[in-house]
């Protein structure tokens, strides 16, 4: 027995348990994406509705069973309404509705906070998503292939010639794998039109914009002067005013036309011909050699094409990707050669064509005969058409002007714009290159790899000088020293 004063035995203590409850503590929802940023484009007839999403995150398992709610703020409410009445349960998506009223150009900040039914920390941190409304006028996408779009007729026949007048925002889509062409030269795939020149232009391209090739010139002896001449190529897209803003988001491909391969040169009474300029590339097919002149005179130039790399002789056009013929030359549309006393005529005495140029792969120039010179080659898309070979003059009294190997076609723009602009400056263009974008044109090619920049003799075929440089590293919006240049058709902005 234990007395008064000793000591409990430890093996007879006795234990209590203490019962800890540890209540729950609410953990705020989270907003986990959500766009900083966007655009409502509006409907010129009336309200146009719109609707973002954000991603939810309730918290921990325990907690998936809480429901979240919307709280939002709208800066503008007398343009923008803003429906944050969504809720749901655990963890996923939930949607803004956004409705916009007809005007001018807005904008609204929005911020957003999520708020759960758990008590204790219950509100997320306030996210911001910038709103802009823009005043628009949004046309169908371009979902079939079509030919000489004008983006001012359409929203006539759409909307209204109101409306096409007027000073907004017209969005023109071209689907991926949808190609807007032209099959004259004399008239671009799509084009700007009438539109007002307070409206702005934003092209979304996903697939192709291809100017006409332009035509070989023609053998036959009865053809004009100008129809032995390759034609240039075809504008791809043309800015007919300067507007207020002109934005082309590429993501596909804009190609100017192949300039076609000249005409060789005659013999005799040009009763025979020389050889058929061969046609540059097109929306549907590819360029075309140049054919051989009469009476087994020279070979047709080669056509251009990006696989295959040429020379081109000191003072001609560079860089070349041409393919010589016999006597001829390579280039940016090869010129062809003048013939000398080695072929029975003086140096001199007869006059030579000259290739086309532009920054895309230029024919070869057909080659030179004693008979008939052979067809220019056309130039690939972008590039010059190669000139017609040379015939022989002297060939015994014959008086014949027409030995000359007639000029290959310049190639055509991928960008075209109005003849007052002399710089690039002078007009508000932006592009935005998507991975897949490609512009070829008589300025700018990112198929050759480089662009134009300095003409000097712009206006004397024989003197003319050109500078090309290196695309790498270049931004297609304000590459050093870029030319604005005059291809025979237009002003080429690329």
């Amino acid at each position: 027995m234990q007395r008064p004063g000793d000591q409990q035995d430890p093996q007879e203590q006795q234990h209590q348990e203490i019962a800890l409850i540890v209540n729950p503590v609410n953990d705020a929802p989270a907003i986990t994406a959500i766009p900083t940023s966007h655009e409502i484009l509006l409907n010129p007839s009336g309200s146009t509705a719109s609707s973002f999403s954000l991603t939810v995150d309730i918290g921990p398992a325990n907690e998936n069973s809480q429901q979240v709610q919307l709280i939002c703020t709208n800066s503008n409410p007398t343009r923008l309404s803003v429906d944050c009445s969504q809720t749901r349960t655990g963890d996923g998506t939930l949607t803004i509705q956004l409705s916009a009223t007809a005007g001018l150009d807005t904008s609204s900040v929005v911020t957003v906070k999520l708020k759960d039914n758990g008590g204790g920390a219950d509100e997320s941190t306030v996210a911001t998503v910038n709103v802009s409304v823009t005043d628009a006028v949004v046309l169908a996408a371009i979902a079939t292939d079509t030919t000489n779009y004008n983006i001012y007729s359409q929203a006539v026949s759409q909307y209204s010639g109101a409306v096409a007048s007027s000073s907004r925002t017209f969005v023109v889509t071209v689907n991926s794998g949808i190609k807007v062409s032209s099959a004259d030269p004399a008239v671009p795939a799509m084009r700007t039109g009438s539109l007002s020149s307070g409206a702005r232009v934003r092209l979304i391209n996903n697939g192709w914009i291809v100017g006409a090739f332009g035509a070989g010139g023609l053998p036959a002896a009865g053809a004009t002067g100008a129809q032995r001449m390759g034609q240039h190529g075809g504008t791809a897209l043309k800015i007919d005013d300067i507007y207020a803003q002109v934005t082309v988001l590429n993501n596909g491909m804009i190609y100017g036309g192949g300039g076609g391969g000249g005409r060789g040169g005659t013999d005799n009474t040009d009763v025979g011909a020389g050889g058929n300029g061969g046609a540059g590339e097109g929306p549907s097919s590819a360029a075309l050699s140049g054919t051989v002149g009469a009476n087994t005179g020279g070979a047709g130039g080669a056509f251009a094409t990006s696989l295959v790399a040429g020379t081109t002789p000191a003072g001609d056009y560079s860089p070349s990707n041409g393919i010589a013929a016999t006597h001829g030359s390579a280039g940016q549309g090869g010129s062809s050669c003048l013939i000398g006393s080695g072929l029975g005529n003086n140096p001199g005495e007869a006059y030579f064509g000259r290739g086309g140029f532009g920054a895309g792969f230029g024919g070869g120039a057909g080659a030179c005969s004693t008979k008939f010179g052979g067809g220019g080659g056309g130039g690939h898309f972008g590039g010059g058409g190669g000139s017609g070979g040379l015939a022989d003059l002297n060939d015994g009294g014959n008086v014949n002007t027409d030995t000359n190997g007639y000029n290959g076609g310049n190639g055509g723009a991928a960008i075209e714009v109005p003849t007052s602009v002399a710089v690039p400056a002078d007009i508000a263009i932006e592009i935005i290159p998507g991975g897949s974008s490609q512009i070829a044109g008589c300025v700018w090619n990112d198929i050759s790899g480089v662009y134009l920049s300095n003409v000097v003799s712009d206006t004397d075929i024989n003197s003319r000088v050109l500078s090309y440089s290196s695309t790498v590293s270049q931004s297609v919006n304000a590459p050093s020293s870029l030319k604005i240049w005059s291809n025979g058709r237009g002003k080429a902005y690329r």
